[in-house]
């Protein structure tokens, strides 16, 4: 009987905490879902990935080590901070080093995959590596994780704006040159 008993604690410890693992896994995330609720990178991660947890974590050790991305949010929670904060904090960080920050790169439409918003603010290039791997040179996505460097497109107001300043300059200077013509 006493056997029993060990298993069945044991069990119930081994249950308490897996669901403990899982509910802090997935609160950050849920954390960061709600933070940017417009971004489809984790169901990306996914696709691309097979593995959500690819935001913060790198494929060389789940548990042990991170992307960049998840280096500072570490940094700021081993400080004080509650993981919500951390998110919040490093919105205006570059984690990766890419040039945008990491709520740049969570909110900007994914070029590569029509329909997706997001790149991952840990991992950099045109494969997806981490900087702060151990392999800094191994594709972790396979695919773009830098956003693209172009210059914004004008809206279409801006454009009229532009138009009507060049005609306004067209017309100013057809009167000047008519003014100027010898009468015949």
């Amino acid at each position: 009987m006493p056997h029993h008993r060990s298993t069945i604690a044991l069990s119930v410890l081994s249950i308490l905490a897996f669901a403990s693992s899982t509910r802090a896994t997935n609160g950050i995330l849920g954390e960061w879902e709600a933070q940017y609720p417009t971004s489809t990178l984790l169901d990306r991660m996914t696709a691309q990935t097979g593995n959500r947890c690819l935001l913060c974590h790198s494929p060389d050790g789940m548990n042990e080590i991170g992307n960049c991305y998840r280096e500072a949010i570490l940094h700021l929670v081993e400080a004080g901070n509650s993981s919500w904060d951390a998110i919040t904090l490093l919105d205006t960080e570059d984690s990766d080093g890419d040039g945008f920050t990491n709520g740049q790169e969570a909110t900007m439409p994914y070029w590569h995959s029509p329909g997706h918003v997001g790149y991952n603010p840990g991992l950099i290039g045109s494969e997806g590596t981490d900087p702060c791997g151990t392999d800094p040179n191994a594709p972790v996505t396979g695919g773009p994780e830098t956003p693209l460097d172009t210059a914004p497109v004008p809206t279409m107001s801006e454009w009229g704006v532009a138009i009507m300043a060049l005609l306004v300059m067209a017309a100013g200077t057809l009167a000047f040159s008519a003014r100027r013509q010898p009468a015949a």
